[in-house]
């Protein structure tokens, strides 16, 4: 099933319309960039049914450029020191069960939301594999991901999400009410 909007929404809106109309036990969204090879694909979908999560990552970094090789690093340091985990990649297109994608927050509308859904899945314990991919070089276009505005959003986001799910419930944990930690 292939499902398209009549002029380009975003990314997050195609994960909402796909995750709305899934009708499988798995959910996945794909970018239409044709950066993943079928090969990748196909180790994606070996390895669905092997932990909870299938979550996806660069195999072959130095095939992006430098500037988002950096940026990817300096993002995968900071969320592992923040929420605590030593995961490869938080940004990337991961395989869930369909229910509990469509139960997982969204508070972000920018990229952000996928590193969102993937931290509240795995602070309710889920299991993860993570499989590394190949990319190859986009046909046509340039990533929209990347540039100094989307990097200060992404950072926002990414504070007031670790705000929400580690400080404010560190203090609620303490006996503090939610309006004493805003």
């Amino acid at each position: 099933l292939a499902l398209h909007h009549p002029e380009t929404r975003g990314l997050r809106a195609g994960y909402e319309t796909g995750r709305a109309a899934a009708r499988m036990s798995r959910t996945i969204w794909g970018p239409a960039d044709r950066e993943m090879t079928a090969e990748a694909i196909q180790r994606v979908f070996d390895a669905v049914g092997t932990a909870d999560i299938v979550s996806i990552y660069h195999g072959n970094p130095a095939a992006r450029e430098w500037f988002r090789r950096a940026l990817t690093w300096i993002s995968t340091i900071e969320m592992n020191l923040l929420f605590g985990h030593e995961l490869r990649y938080f940004q990337g297109t991961n395989v869930y069960p369909t229910e509990l994608a469509r139960s997982l927050p969204r508070t972000e509308a920018g990229f952000f939301v996928m590193a969102e859904q993937y931290l509240a899945a795995l602070d309710y314990g889920l299991s993860v594999v993570e499989v590394p991919i190949v990319h190859q070089a986009r046909t046509y276009g340039t990533s929209s991901a990347v540039g100094w505005g989307r990097i200060w959003h992404a950072q926002m986001a990414v504070m007031r999400f670790w705000w929400r799910q580690r400080v404010r419930v560190a203090f609620e944990a303490l006996g503090f009410s939610p309006e004493a930690v805003r």
